[in-house]
């Protein structure tokens, strides 16, 4: 699934979106969970998801993301510190029964090299965007630090991808987000709610990614590690690609 620009005067195109999905979030009366055959009917006997991701290591984000950790406690299963990422584009799964095949044989999902490769190519042309992580939110299924575009350098990005490889594929429509954790267990929303309440509007930590990194994912885990594939630099905004 596509979605249109994000970006509209810094944060202020997103804080309608985050806060409908503060409330859908307050509205349903559990967390949910991805049932195992819910994982196998998405995967499809395949095991290698992808997808072109910033890595968010820096200090200032670990701090934060340790602020939601501790205040939900045991209803929250973190991801490891090496794997907190924000999504620019999901790519597909790179073992499908098409690859090797003729375009047919394919899943809607399967991602080619040839595809991959061209959504480098249209990458390596652009700038590296100017970010900011912000407070707490919410989906059903996990906790999340919201993301806020500073200028127009994520929408350019994902829009070079589309323009080569047509709309994502895709959950629900894109919101830029990193990922704290996943809800283990099916918890009732209100007290997860209660608790993220006071993070809800943090003051917003500059990110300026360099790297853009296509990385891919065990599909059959509930938990895997993210493995970098590929690692591109993005250039400064004014300078040449």
């Amino acid at each position: 699934m596509g979605s249109g620009p994000i970006h509209r005067d810094g944060t202020a195109a997103l804080r309608d979106s985050f806060d409908e999905t503060w409330a859908a979030f307050r509205a349903f009366p559990h967390t949910a969970t991805l049932r195992p055959a819910d994982r196998e009917r998405w995967r499809r006997g395949r095991c290698r998801y992808s997808a072109w991701v910033f890595r968010l290591d820096a200090p200032e984000v670990r701090q934060r993301v340790a602020r939601v950790r501790e205040a939900l406690g045991a209803r929250l299963d973190p991801l490891a510190d090496a794997d907190l990422h924000l999504t620019v584009w999901v790519v597909g799964f790179l073992d499908g029964p098409g690859q090797g095949s003729a375009p047919e044989g394919w899943l809607d999902d399967d991602a080619s090299p040839e595809l991959i490769e061209a959504q480098a190519q249209a990458l390596g042309q652009l700038p590296a965007p100017r970010l900011a992580l912000a407070g707490a939110n919410a989906f059903r299924g996990c906790a999340v630090l919201e993301v806020a575009p500073l200028d127009g350098g994520l929408d350019a990005l994902r829009a070079a991808i589309c323009e080569v490889s047509g709309p994502e594929l895709r959950f629900a429509r894109f919101l830029p987000h990193a990922t704290v954790g996943h809800f283990p267990s099916h918890h009732p929303t209100a007290p997860i709610a209660r608790q993220l309440a006071p993070l809800r509007r943090l003051p917003e930590v500059p990110m300026n990614p360099t790297y853009i990194e296509q990385v891919e994912i065990d599909a059959r885990l509930a938990r895997a590690p993210l493995r970098t594939l590929r690692r591109l630099r993005l250039h400064a905004s004014g300078e040449a690609p």
